[in-house]
């Protein structure tokens, strides 16, 4: 198998109990399939997140996927894993 990377850009919605937010990833893109295309993404970061978001666990929606990630003293945890 063939594997294309990539960086690339996406958005993405930050979603809480209280808020949601926009917000902007950068992340390594992996072509998994070729027909159909199918991505797996790694070494994401988030950026351009309102900076009022409070510390806690949110939810990270993007390329109709969902992941569980968590803001601890003012920066993202850079673990992600899907729900």
């Amino acid at each position: 198998m063939i594997s294309r990377d990539q960086s690339v850009q996406l958005t993405g919605m930050l979603v809480s109990a209280e808020r949601k937010a926009e917000c902007i990833l950068i992340a390594e893109q992996h072509l998994i399939t070729f027909t159909p295309a199918r991505y797996e993404y790694v070494a994401i970061q988030i950026t351009n997140a309102p900076d009022d978001l409070p510390d806690g666990k949110y939810e990270l929606i993007f390329d109709q996927r969902i992941c569980r990630v968590q803001k601890l003293h003012g920066k993202w945890i850079n673990h992600f894993w899907t729900v």
